[in-house]
């Protein structure tokens, strides 16, 4: 389990990752509020954030996209990202929020995809009306499908299960013999 720093007054995020996989916590240069990043099998990122509404925090936020997309080869950025205005079936903002639309930019001078296209904030506070708030960010298309699960307590946002294809490498360290590089004539 990796977190981020709780002891400050934050929502905090979290990522579980399998005990069958080398994984580590990594850091970016950028104070980005409310992040974990792991490494795992040494060959992908993945990242949680959590993105609270305020200018400074945006401009952290296309910080940190700029930095994952020029240091990663292969990351999924994931979390809360509060951007109800959205509509990522045409990559528009319905208000033209500029943060949004900043962001829209950003995701797509970096080439970056969004899966998520279901709401995930389906359960109406007020006059609240369902929107795509959580997101899947990647910068290959390794992601296979996204179920889409009940709130987790009393949260409002849905549980998000993604099925991806990370393929790494991994090195057999057992010793093999070459009998191809036998000297045979010699052992006779």
């Amino acid at each position: 389990m990796y977190c981020s720093d709780l002891t400050q007054n934050t929502k905090g995020v979290i990522i579980y990752v399998d005990n069958g996989l080398k994984s580590s916590e990594i850091n970016f240069e950028v104070s980005f509020n409310e992040n974990i990043f792991v490494r795992i099998n040494s060959d992908t990122v993945i990242g949680n954030i959590y993105r609270s509404s305020t200018d400074e925090n945006d401009i952290k936020l296309y910080e940190l996209v700029d930095t994952l997309s020029k240091q990663c080869n292969n990351f999924i950025l994931t979390g809360d990202f509060n951007f109800s205005d959205i509509q990522w079936s045409d990559w528009t903002s319905a208000t033209n929020s500029p943060s949004s639309l900043k962001f829209i930019n950003k995701m797509q001078a970096n080439l970056l995809m969004q899966h998520v296209d279901t709401s995930t904030r389906a359960r109406a506070r007020g006059m609240d009306t369902p929107h795509i708030l959580d997101l899947v960010i990647t910068n290959n298309d390794i992601i296979n499908s996204i179920d889409y699960l009940a709130p987790f307590g009393k949260s409002d946002h849905s549980v998000l299960i993604t099925t991806t294809v990370l393929s790494y490498s991994t090195i057999d360290c057992r010793p093999t013999l070459n009998y191809n590089k036998g000297e045979y004539d010699e052992l006779s």
